[in-house]
């Protein structure tokens, strides 16, 4: 079996500001809430457009911050000392357990852990299974066992990593990564949208403050984004082409925007 290089370096996140949370995640967060969903985002970098991180809160209750159990196999694989692991449930409901053992390339014996059905079901209002719990039970204990013992493998590289949808009974997982899908959706749809009028005449505003022609700037769009015009401008490219009217010279050259 051919070897996989693990990647070492840390990817690098974007810039995600409170009003993205607002906007994206959690928009009845409070300004506490998101203060902390940032720091623990930045300190165990993770990314929450990547559906690595969760902001979940229901009216005034207290926000949940969550992860999903593949991040955590992500991190094991980046030590160079995950060896893998071994995951069954043994018994029916009520009385079914889920067992695991993890190894480690510097261990002789695998880390040995087990959980009960009974203390990590996830139940609706009214006390029943919700809706995996009850579909698919023992695909929802392997995940919570595999993460708690991961945790306990790796404590170096998951100290302080946010616990997962499958361990906390705040939402139902399926719900959360439909949410996670729809943030990817608005995302990628926002790129695309045009800019607004307030946005252009900031642009214009902004040609007039650096002496910029009209027609640089237009000869810029269609050099540089293949636009024909202001009103062809997306959200995505329009920081790309404030920033490059901030730094622009009184005299044009094309060449420098090839």
């Amino acid at each position: 079996m051919e070897k996989k290089e693990l990647v070492k370096s840390e990817e690098v996140q974007p810039t995600i500001t409170a009003t993205d949370v607002k906007k994206y995640f959690c928009e009845n967060a409070t300004d506490k809430e998101i203060h902390m969903f940032l720091n623990i985002a930045r300190m165990n970098n993770l990314n929450p457009f990547k559906r690595e991180v969760y902001l979940v809160k229901y009216g005034n209750a207290p926000a949940s911050i969550l992860t999903g159990y593949e991040v955590y196999l992500k991190r094991a694989e980046r030590t160079d000392k995950y060896a893998g692991f071994k995951v069954w449930t043994e018994g029916d409901i009520p009385n079914m357990v889920a067992k695991i053992e993890v190894y480690r390339k510097d261990w002789q014996q695998p880390l040995v852990h087990e959980v009960e059905y009974t203390e990590y079901v996830g139940k609706t209002r009214e006390g029943q299974p919700t809706r995996f719990w009850r579909e698919k039970p023992k695909t929802m204990l392997k995940k919570v066992v595999i993460s708690q013992a991961f945790r306990f493998a790796f404590p170096d590289e998951l100290a302080g990593m946010p616990y997962t949808a499958d361990e906390i009974n705040t939402q139902e997982p399926e719900v959360i990564e439909t949410r996670g899908k729809t943030i990817a959706k608005e995302i990628d749809d926002s790129k695309d949208k045009k800019i607004s009028q307030k946005q252009r005449k900031q642009l214009f505003a902004l040609l007039e403050e650096h002496k910029l022609s009209k027609e640089d700037f237009k000869d810029y769009l269609k050099i540089a984004h293949n636009l024909e015009s202001t009103n062809d401008i997306t959200q995505e490219k329009y920081e790309a082409i404030t920033n490059w009217i901030s730094a622009s010279e009184e005299v044009f050259d094309p060449e420098k925007v090839k």
